[in-house]
């Protein structure tokens, strides 16, 4: 790869990994478009390509791997020792999109595990801390991007309070400013406002929070947050567009809270391999239980917990 910018915090032209990260991505839904298109031959060609420039991107990160002042081994967006000049977190969305949605990590990849341990050692304010221009402040949207990283590698708490500490720091009008101080720090202006890209990555984090597709697969609830499911509440989905059709959901706590009431209308176009509803947001007890994925669903859940966590 050419020398190229990062942005996110970092300017000018660098050897460093957004790119990397982008093109691997990209490679890789050029990958999935063929073989959904049935063109075995142009997924073939893609496919030894992309694995050479993994290849070479593993051996790149093997020598530019570091640990920040907690000791989580981490890459660095720039590549050699510019990348011990930098913050670690610095402009490290790149990193977030690789994870989701481009998919390119195992979940038991150390590379993500180490990377994520360390973008969690910085938060403040449930942001992480330091990623974009202002390096004493927090850039807002990053929070989805971090959010939906967390969701993938299959810890819902976790990217559900990354949704609260989003929402937490819109403005009273219910937008976003693209980075902002702490709380009580010196007001610093940073980027646009409102951000519209912010708003609509609120939206995306929250969807994805109720729904989220793993290959044929459809997760329901996986970040479902606990404060969701109070007595009388209730959470839809109003045809919002997944791999397999329009889905129109409905989760409706119990008048007494002592039980949900989860309907899924049958998904018209390509039925998912399995729908697995996630149990640990709504009910209060961790694991899940598979539904039936050929027709309406209509399921009652039992909740262990009334509470919710305030």
């Amino acid at each position: 790869m050419p020398a190229g910018f990062p942005d996110g915090g970092i300017g000018d032209v660098h050897l460093e990994y957004t790119n990397p990260y982008w093109n691997l991505l990209g490679l890789r839904a050029f990958i999935d478009a063929a073989r959904w298109l049935g063109k075995a031959d142009e997924a073939a060609v893609w496919q030894n390509e992309y694995n050479d420039f993994m290849a070479a991107f593993r051996k790149a990160a093997a020598r530019d791997l570091r640990k920040d002042p907690n000791g989580n081994a981490y890459l660095p967006i720039l590549m050699g020792e510019a990348g011990a000049k930098e913050l670690p977190q610095r402009a490290q969305w790149a990193f977030c999109h690789a994870v989701y949605p481009g998919q390119i990590f195992d979940q038991a990849d150390p590379l993500v595990a180490g990377n994520l341990a360390m973008l969690a050692a910085t938060e403040r304010e449930g942001m992480v801390y330091g990623t974009g221009w202002d390096a004493t402040g927090i850039w807002n949207y990053f929070a989805s991007f971090y959010a939906h990283a967390w969701l993938w590698q299959g810890n819902g708490t976790k990217a559900a309070d990354a949704l609260y500490a989003f929402a937490n720091h819109a403005a009273p009008m219910l937008v976003w400013r693209e980075e902002q101080s702490l709380k009580g720090e010196k007001y610093r202006e940073v980027g646009d406002m409102p951000h519209n890209w912010a708003s609509a990555e609120f939206i995306r984090l929250t969807a994805h929070l109720i729904e989220l597709d793993r290959g044929d697969e459809l997760h329901l609830l996986e970040g479902f947050p606990s404060d969701w499911a109070r007595a009388g509440m209730v959470t839809r989905l109003n045809g919002v567009l997944t791999p397999f059709g329009p889905l129109h959901l409905e989760v409706r706590v119990s008048a007494n809270g002592q039980s949900a009431r989860v309907k899924l209308a049958h998904l018209p176009r390509n039925a998912p391999s399995r729908i697995v509803l996630h149990l640990d947001g709504l009910s209060g007890r961790a694991g899940s239980i598979e539904l039936p994925a050929d027709r309406d669903v209509d399921q009652t859940v039992a909740r262990y917990r009334t509470g919710a966590k305030g």
